[in-house]
């Protein structure tokens, strides 16, 4: 599965870029003041918030073991292959992969801090802090790992192949389909949180497409070529 994704991400630098989409269903459920907070202690301090994460969640760690060895693999398979991508002016293309685990890890550690951060603020005890901060991480992003991937990618390898992104976007469409219907229980204020539900899904939908287009230089352009 792992070798899969790579082989499907290789040469694809826009998709680095397109991760930042996925902080968009993240702040449905945590709150955008806290996402910020995380995400400049990330940045400035990323040692100890993955320090923190790891001893405090045993699914972060285990992720974040994870991206270490496939970020190690892939280096070491830069490492080896250096003349000839140098040579085909490649460098920056094949290093690609590594940034989105990188990136993916930044985005990870964020989410996890946020909601972390959240529901101690909100009078939660550690262990429920950290039971809600793995399962905000868990809905809102992706993950190439097979102990994520759903029933249905377990099969053949071509199924793996074209099943690889089911998992993440049954996550999505699990949560989007979850917060919409708490809104039911609602006493008041029940149209303002579907209409801002349904906000957040379209900008999901369309901030990857954006990112996309942004990186590729494509954004005002007009013409059909």
């Amino acid at each position: 599965r792992n070798n899969q994704a790579s082989q499907l991400m290789f040469l694809n630098i826009p998709n680095t870029f397109q991760q930042l989409a996925n902080l968009v269903p993240a702040s449905l459920r945590v709150k955008p003041s806290f996402l910020l907070n995380s995400a400049k202690e990330t940045i400035a301090n990323n040692k100890a918030m993955t320090v923190m994460a790891s001893e405090k969640s045993t699914f972060m760690r285990n992720a974040l073991d994870r991206s270490a060895e496939n970020a190690m693999r892939e280096t070491e398979s830069m490492i080896k292959n250096q003349g000839k991508i140098e040579r085909g002016g490649k460098w920056l293309s094949s290093n690609a992969y590594l940034s989105q685990i990188y990136f993916q890890n930044v985005l990870n550690l964020t989410v996890w801090g946020a909601s972390y951060d959240q529901a101690i603020a909100n009078g939660n005890g550690e262990i429920d802090s950290v039971r809600i901060a793995d399962e905000d991480v868990r809905q809102t992003q992706s993950s190439m790992a097979a102990e994520d991937a759903a029933a249905v990618e377990s099969q053949t390898p071509l199924v793996k192949m074209l099943m690889m992104f089911y998992g993440f976007f049954n996550n999505m469409g699990n949560m989007y389909t979850s917060e919409w219907a708490k809104t039911s229980a609602l006493s008041g204020g029940r149209g303002a949180k579907r209409a801002a539900i349904a906000g957040n899904y379209i900008v999901f939908a369309l901030l990857g497409r954006v990112a996309i287009d942004a990186v590729r230089g494509k954004i005002g352009d007009d013409d059909d070529d």
